[in-house]
């Protein structure tokens, strides 16, 4: 039978279609692989420049771009809907002109497609299309230095990494192309060769991932926002690496006797480097506000290199300066472009268990929250159909606070003392004592009750546990503009309610209080007949223990039996 060209045509482009359909599958499985092929040919010459035999510095792949922290769930908890980005999606094109996704590296200028990234959580796509094999050149890397392999999963790009003392770092600048609102990333001049030599400069919002495209611990940080006091920050930085505080820098610093230790060779200003150490810091220049000549521009390009510190100082953040000597310097604006350094976690990231419960009293829904060996409501109880004792919390314009603040209750309605759902704490109040101080169910759901100062202080002691600057930080919702040092690593999700008086009405907004069922004894008389019972007070950075009066309003957070 005689075929129609059409025909003939049409069964090629199917032939064909079905065998690039097949390279593709192929080709994207084993594109990391074939990818790193290709990098570490360039190194055969030099064995030294090979990965550690020992394994200590593996390659990392991290885990499928999964990030398991503590405020990857918060928003759920806090009410608050967080929008995490996508790593390739409408992001605004970036200042040299380069019509790349965020998800690329950038480094040449062309337009390229990285795919999309799995909902911002740092996962590229299986077969994005590189445009570089390493982040910046390897010239100028210690030969006499064994270098492990670090896999950027969002772009294929493939950074050298080092160990030095007890810290893992890369050892190339970062280049991967961060574009999201006003988060942006550049080349040394806006020229597309910088980035291959020197890595991408970072604006202090993007280098902290300000977008939350990656992780949630810098979201909203940057342009004179302050950041919550997270241990590890990830920010910019690939999966399981982090942007350095300023005691890592430190730390980092006392491994080295000079500049020239963490200094790369071949740059004619640094007649000093040695590169003793691996670290292989290069001049990578800035861009900053220059009062001299009364503008911003590219300086010091082949003379300085500054890094980003996730640490920020009274006015400004961190960085340390690498020139004729080493230092931490706070003088940096949050407009200015730094190089980004990363360092590699040291522990798994915390993960926080969040689940749901329903108040089948009224049919809400609250978050609830595994916090060490306890589990907690991760929100304020809500319940509103109780008798009496039930206060609105209100705002500084004297507006009532979203419902997922939950509601004021004296002591009566807070344990429940008219006995409506048990009789654990019938008949206290106000003028009544009660010989029970633990497990009174109070108003909270059916299996849950009113924590004594045992279980208060055992939550205080976890939120020590897990590291940072303070506990307090750990404990607290970081959707409040009050609170901007939250981190609420634990997931516990505290808010800033205020108190209720009944002489003076509502009032110290910018803490919150929450019930305690244990008794406070004072000497004086009939003080304990009124009502003086215990209560925690979390403030901006700092929590107490007092007692309160039974006829005060204070918000009511319920732990499981």
């Amino acid at each position: 039978m005689k075929l129609k060209i059409w025909d003939m045509k049409s069964g090629m482009f199917v032939f064909f279609a079905a065998a690039m359909m097949a390279f593709l599958f192929v080709g994207c499985a084993d594109y990391a692989n074939e990818y790193k092929d290709d990098y570490e040919e360039a190194f055969a010459a030099d064995d030294s420049l090979s990965s550690d035999s020992n394994g200590s510095n593996d390659v990392d792949p991290g885990s499928n771009g999964k990030e398991s922290i503590s405020s990857g769930k918060e928003a759920n908890a806090d009410g608050k809907e967080v929008d995490s980005g996508s790593s390739g999606n409408n992001a605004d094109s970036n200042s040299s002109g380069e019509n790349s996704d965020s998800g690329s590296s950038g480094t040449s200028g062309d337009s390229v497609d990285s795919g999309s990234a799995n909902s911002g959580t740092g996962s590229s796509s299986s077969c994005a299309t590189p445009i570089s094999t390493t982040s910046v050149t390897t010239e100028y890397l210690n030969p006499e230095k064994n270098y492990g392999d670090l896999i950027d999963e969002r772009d294929g790009q493939l950074y050298k990494t080092i160990t030095i003392g007890d810290q893992t770092w890369m050892a190339q600048n970062l280049n991967f192309l961060y574009e999201k609102g006003t988060s942006h990333s550049f080349c040394f001049g806006d020229d597309p060769a910088n980035c291959e030599k020197y890595g991408r400069l970072y604006t202090w919002s993007a280098a902290l991932d300000s977008a939350g495209l990656y992780s949630e611990d810098g979201l909203g940080c940057g342009g004179g926002a302050t950041c919550g006091y997270f241990p590890v920050l990830r920010g910019v930085c690939p999966e399981g690496w982090h942007v350095p505080s300023d005691k890592e820098f430190e730390t980092l610093r006392s491994f080295v006797s000079s500049a020239g230790d963490l200094q790369a060779l071949g740059f004619a200003e640094w007649s000093g480097a040695t590169n003793t150490s691996g670290f292989s810091a290069i001049p990578s220049g800035l861009y900053t506000y220059n009062y001299g000549d009364n503008k911003a521009d590219y300086y010091n390009l082949g003379e300085v290199a500054r890094y980003w510190s996730r640490s920020e100082g009274a006015s400004n953040p961190y960085a340390l300066v690498i020139k004729s000597s080493q230092k931490l310097e706070g003088t940096n604006d949050t407009d200015d472009r730094l190089s980004v350094r990363c360092i590699k976690d040291t522990s798994p990231r915390l993960v926080v268990e969040y689940s749901t419960i329903t108040d089948n009293r009224d049919g809400q829904i609250y978050k609830t929250v595994k916090i060490g060996n306890q589990t907690w409501m991760a929100q304020n109880l809500n319940f509103k159909n109780y008798p009496e004792g039930v206060i609105v919390p209100k705002d500084y314009d004297d507006k009532p606070l979203p419902e997922f603040y939950g509601m004021l209750y004296t002591w009566d309605a807070a344990v429940d003392s008219a006995g409506l759902f048990s009789n654990d704490a019938k008949g206290c109040g106000y003028g009544n004592s009660c010989a029970k101080e633990s497990d009174i169910r109070g108003l909270c759901p059916e299996n849950w009750h009113l924590p004594d100062q045992t279980e208060w202080e055992e939550l205080i002691a976890y939120a020590e546990s897990i590291g940072g600057d303070g506990e307090v930080f750990q404990l607290q919702s970081r959707d409040s503009d009050i609170w901007d040092r939250a981190t609420n690593r634990t997931g516990f999700s505290a808010l800033p309610t205020g108190i209720y008086s009944s002489v003076s009405g509502l009032g110290n907004k910018s803490n919150t209080y929450y019930w305690s069922t244990t008794k406070v004894y004072r000497s004086s008389d009939n003080e304990e007949f009124k009502g003086v019972i215990s209560r925690i007070m979390i403030a901006a950075n700092h929590y107490t223990w007092s007692d309160e009066h039974k006829d005060y309003g204070l918000s009511v957070r319920c732990i499981h039996d």
